[in-house]
C-alpha cells in the first residue's frame, strides 16, 4: 500500500445546516474526468460536488491501489436543491408513513449508476460524520466491486465501503474513515455474529435479506474493517496484513483461510478487534488533496427542461417506478419529440416488462436518432438474436461495435461481439473482444466459455481447454456447470 496516510485519534462530532435555497429552478451539468453532475443548486455547487468525488476517487487510488478499477457504466450524480426536488425523483421515500428524510439515495440501471443527493446540506468543518456518507458508500462499494478478479465476500466489500464512505473533503485535506456513531451503537448494543458466521453470509442469506440483521451485519463488517485499517498502532504491520488479506481474497481463497493467513486464529482476532471497538478511541486516515484536480477546469453547460425530464425518467425507471417514469417520458417528449434519451429509457422500461417487441421498437428509434447511450445498441443487438441470418449478424456486429465505442468497459458488449464474430467465422477477430470481456469481468463464467470457444476455433485448443477448465472453477450453479462441461466436451472432441 502506498504510504500516504496519517493516523489520527479523534472524538465524534457533527453539525449539519441547510444551505440557503435558490429561487431559480435552472439546471446545470458539470463534467469532470470521472463524474457527471446535474444540479439545480447552481454551478458552483455542482462543481464542488464533482470535485469532492474526484478527490475521494484519487484518495482511494493513492491509499489503496488494489481497490481501483473503472466502473462498467457511467455514474450520474443528481445534486438537488431541496426536498421537493428530491421527492420528484424519489417519490417512494416520501409516501405516507415514511418519516426518515435521506440526504442521498442511489439506484442502478443497466445503462448507468445514479446517486441522488441533497446539494443544500453543508458540513460544519471537516470533522464528524459526512451527511453524504450513503452517497460515498455507494461509490466506494461500486469501485471495490469492480476492482477484484473474483467477486469478494460481502463482509469485505461492505465493510471497506462503510469505512471509506465517511470521508470528509476540505480544501487542503481528505479524512478517510472517521468513526460512525450509528455503527458503534449497533455493534455494542445488538447481538453479534461469530466471525465464521459473518464470513459465510452472502447476498442470498437470510441474515442479509432481513433488514434488522443486515444492519447488525453491516455494523460488524464496518467494525472489523475499521480495526484492520486503523486498529494496530504499527502502521507497517497494518498495511502488510491488509495487503496480504486482499491478495488472498483476490486469488479466490475463502474468507476464513485468507483471514487466518493474515491475522492468525479467528478467536484471537475476535478478541482484539472487539477490544479496539470497546476502547472508544478510533484512528482515521488523512492525506492532502490532489492539487492537480481543480473544480474550475471542469466543463459546465445548462441543461434544458426536456433533458431534465428524460434524466428523471431514467432515475424513476431504475427505481422501479414505471408509472412516474412513463409520465416523465411523456413530459420530455412534449418538450423535445426527437430526443433519443426518451427512447433509451422507454426501451429499458419495456424490456424490464418483457415486452421485447416494444423494446425493440424503442431501441431502434434511439439508434436512428443517434443515441449516445451505449446500452441501447447492445440491448437491440441482444433482442435481434431472435431473427437469425447473416444480415442480422452483420447488423448486430455494427450495433455492438458502436456500443463499445461509446463504452469500452462493459463486459456484456465485449462478450456479445465475441459471440457474433464467432458465428460469422471470424475467429481471430473475435479474440480481442472475448479477451476484453474476461479482463473486465473475470468472475463471469460465460465470458470464459466464450473465450474458450473462440480460442479453440482459432486453433488454440489447449489454451481454450485451459480457459474452459478455469470457467468450471468459477461455476456456482448446476446450469453453469452443465454449460461449461458442454464447452469442455466440445473442445476435447476438436482435439
Amino acid at each position: 500500500m502506498t504510504r500516504v496516510l496519517t493516523s489520527v485519534v479523534a472524538a465524534i462530532a457533527l453539525t449539519i445546516v441547510p444551505a440557503p435555497l435558490r429561487a431559480a429552478d435552472s439546471w446545470v451539468e458539470v463534467t469532470s474526468p470521472n463524474f457527471r453532475v446535474v444540479s439545480n443548486n447552481g454551478e458552483r455547487s455542482a462543481r464542488q460536488t464533482a470535485w469532492q468525488f474526484e478527490q475521494i476517487r484519487a484518495g482511494i487510488v493513492r491509499g489503496w491501489p488494489w481497490a481501483q478499477a473503472p466502473l462498467d457504466r457511467p455514474m450520474l450524480i443528481l445534486g438537488v436543491k431541496d426536498e421537493n426536488t428530491m421527492k420528484a425523483f424519489a417519490p417512494a421515500y416520501f409516501e405516507p408513513g415514511k418519516s426518515i428524510r435521506y440526504s442521498s439515495i442511489s439506484a442502478s440501471a443497466w445503462d448507468r449508476h445514479y446517486i441522488l443527493m441533497r446539494a443544500d446540506y453543508l458540513v460544519d468543518g471537516g470533522e464528524g460524520v459526512n451527511p453524504y456518507r450513503t452517497a460515498y458508500w455507494t461509490y466506494c462499494d461500486l469501485m471495490l466491486s469492480s476492482a477484484f478478479r473474483y467477486r469478494l465476500p460481502i463482509w469485505f466489500t461492505r465493510g471497506m465501503a462503510a469505512v471509506l464512505s465517511n470521508t470528509n473533503v476540505s480544501e487542503k485535506e481528505i479524512q478517510f474513515g472517521r468513526a460512525v456513531p450509528d455503527y458503534i451503537y449497533e455493534f455494542k448494543s445488538g447481538g453479534r455474529f461469530s466471525l465464521e458466521q459473518m464470513f459465510a453470509v452472502t447476498r442470498d442469506s437470510p441474515e442479509f435479506l432481513r433488514e434488522i440483521e443486515r444492519r447488525r451485519f453491516d455494523a460488524q463488517a464496518w467494525a472489523l474493517m475499521h480495526y484492520m485499517l486503523f486498529g494496530e498502532a504499527n502502521a507497517e504491520g497494518r498495511e502488510a496484513r491488509l495487503n496480504a488479506l486482499s491478495s488472498s481474497l483476490m486469488s479466490g481463497l475463502p474468507s476464513k483461510e485468507a483471514v487466518e493467513k493474515a491475522y492468525g486464529p479467528l478467536p484471537n482476532l475476535d478478541t482484539v478487534y472487539r477490544a479496539y471497538l470497546d476502547r472508544g478511541l478510533y484512528r482515521y486516515a488523512t492525506m492532502k488533496t490532489e492539487i492537480n484536480i481543480s473544480a474550475k477546469d471542469f466543463a459546465a453547460r445548462p441543461v434544458e427542461p426536456a433533458s431534465v425530464a428524460a434524466i428523471r425518467a431514467g432515475y424513476l425507471v431504475a427505481s422501479s417506478r414505471p408509472v412516474e417514469g412513463r409520465a416523465a417520458i411523456a413530459q420530455a417528449r412534449q418538450l423535445a419529440p426527437a430526443m433519443p434519451a426518451t427512447y433509451d429509457v422507454e426501451g429499458l422500461l419495456l424490456e424490464r416488462e418483457q415486452n421485447l417487441d416494444g423494446a425493440r421498437t424503442a431501441f431502434e428509434k434511439a439508434v436512428e436518432l443517434k443515441s449516445e447511450n451505449f446500452l441501447s445498441y447492445v440491448r437491440l443487438a441482444y433482442i435481434l438474436q431472435r431473427t437469425p441470418g447473416p444480415e442480422t449478424l452483420a447488423t448486430r456486429r455494427a450495433l455492438l461495435e458502436r456500443s463499445i465505442t461509446l463504452n469500452n468497459n462493459f463486459a456484456q458488449s465485449q462478450q456479445a461481439l465475441g459471440n457474433v464474430l464467432l458465428q460469422m467465422g471470424l475467429f481471430t477477430e473475435a479474440l480481442t473482444p472475448a479477451r476484453r470481456a474476461v479482463e473486465l469481468d473475470p468472475a463471469q463464467v460465460f465470458g470464459h466459455t466464450t473465450l474458450a470457444t473462440v480460442l479453440a476455433r482459432a486453433g488454440k485448443k489447449d489454451e481454450g481447454l485451459a480457459e474452459a477448465r478455469l470457467a468450471m472453477t468459477l461455476a456456482r450453479t448446476e446450469a453453469e456447470r452443465r454449460s461449461v462441461q458442454s464447452t469442455i466436451d466440445m473442445i476435447e472432441r476438436m482435439r
